[in-house]
């Protein structure tokens, strides 16, 4: 929660879009630019570094001049309803919005479901990444203006 109500990191309310449904969280989106990654992930890398008493050191999830969607997260109850869809598609419109560009993720190798609905929805996959040791692809869709 802490994260959360601070301003100058990844996990913060500032990058964070929730979608409703029945009164009730229903998904999570946490999306921000490439190069505002790089601030927020060294003072993420402070703090965590600080908190710990040891160096914590953040893999790099996007490269340059992308919006990269951190996180996308459908509560178990409301999956089935498009929310997941809702939400990239949201994230789609901002980078629409403020000129286009290119919206990425990562996605983890097995997570054969997730890849399926983000080629349904113009990403492809561009390249594997390794985040904390573990396997990804990393998925891009060109947005226009």
């Amino acid at each position: 929660m802490h994260l959360f109500t601070q301003t100058s990191n990844r996990h913060s309310f500032l990058n964070t879009y929730v979608a409703e449904m029945d009164g009730q969280i229903a998904g999570v989106l946490v999306f921000y630019t490439a190069e505002q990654a790089v601030t927020l992930d060294a003072n993420l890398e402070q703090y965590l570094s600080a908190k710990k008493g040891t160096q914590v050191t953040i893999d790099k999830e996007t490269l340059p001049e992308e919006w990269y969607i951190d996180t996308v997260v459908v509560d178990p109850t409301y999956r089935g309803h498009g929310i997941g869809t809702k939400l990239l598609n949201f994230a789609e419109q901002v980078v629409k919005n403020n000129g286009g560009g290119k919206l990425s993720l990562n996605v983890e190798t097995e997570k054969e479901a997730a890849i399926r609905l983000y080629n349904r929805l113009g990403f492809e996959t561009v390249c594997p990444w390794t985040i904390i040791g573990e396997p990804f692809y990393h998925m891009v869709k060109t947005v226009g203006p």
